[in-house]
């Protein structure tokens, strides 16, 4: 039994240790936010490689994301990926085994994809998305489930930096950490003035090799058009915007223009 001495000093611990807690910015820093302009004044047509470009304003800001095709891989690669056994048929269910179908994977070794994990007649219309990490002997490890499905919207984005992005069906787009094996909800990433100034939910459209999230909020739905920003993780400079290379090319015209005209007036 615990005295009534003991419990005032326990309190006064306890009160201690909640002072000393660190905040909510300290525990999960919160991401920095760069808007790059609305959606339709982005260039979304794959011309300029590695940037997202602002057509109005010209500034191109970089996002850089690795493309690794599945079927590029040479023969045995995917041998021993995870498997599963899951009954299979109707009316006579048979216990079959699946093997994890890959979709997406970086050069690190990180595999996402589906495999079964419910009974049906064909288990492959509802799998399961996750992930699996390729060893440096050529193994595999376990298969990480992300989520069931019918649990999440669309497919998840991987980065190079070893975050995926997931629209979960319950709270919408969260950020999984593949090293940590934590998972955030995309708004606690978001600085909080930027969520009070839309009162909505962003929505992730990509991630790129570094792990900046590009998301699009909409301050009219009726519209459909949104402001999009660039969030960048914290301890990584935020996206610096350039010149894109066709307004190089239309400065480096005029400047050469002006040059030539003074030159001749100089020569009369």
């Amino acid at each position: 039994m615990i005295r009534p001495g003991w419990k005032r000093a326990f309190g006064i611990v306890a009160a201690a240790a909640c002072l000393a807690a660190p905040s909510r910015s300290e525990a999960v820093p919160y991401y920095t936010a760069t808007y790059v302009g609305t959606g339709q004044d982005l260039d979304d047509s794959g011309a300029s490689p590695g940037m997202i470009v602002n057509r109005t304003t010209g500034a191109a800001y970089p996002f850089a994301q690795t493309w690794i095709p599945i079927d590029s891989q040479p023969a045995g690669f995917f041998d021993g990926l995870p498997t599963n056994r899951v009954y299979q048929g109707a009316t006579y269910p048979i216990l079959t085994t699946y093997t994890m179908r890959p979709t997406a994977m970086t050069t690190s070794g990180i595999v996402l994809g589906q495999i079964p994990t419910n009974r049906s007649s064909n288990p492959w219309v509802d799998p399961a998305v996750g992930y699996t990490v390729r060893n440096a002997d050529g193994t595999f490890g376990g298969f990480v489930e992300l989520a069931r499905y019918g649990n999440y919207y669309g497919y998840p984005l991987l980065s190079e930096a070893g975050r995926i992005l997931i629209n979960r069906r319950d709270f919408g787009w969260s950020l999984h950490d593949v090293k940590t094996g934590l998972e955030t909800p995309l708004r606690d990433l978001v600085p909080p003035e930027l969520l009070a100034k839309y009162a909505a939910t962003p929505y992730a459209t990509a991630i790129d090799d570094r792990g900046d999230i590009l998301v699009d909020f909409y301050s009219n739905y009726a519209t459909r058009d949104a402001d999009v920003y660039i969030l960048t993780p914290p301890g990584l400079e935020a996206p610096t915007p350039v010149p894109e290379p066709s307004t190089f090319g239309v400065a480096a015209a005029t400047i050469a223009g002006l040059a030539c005209r003074a030159r001749r007036r100089r020569d009369r």
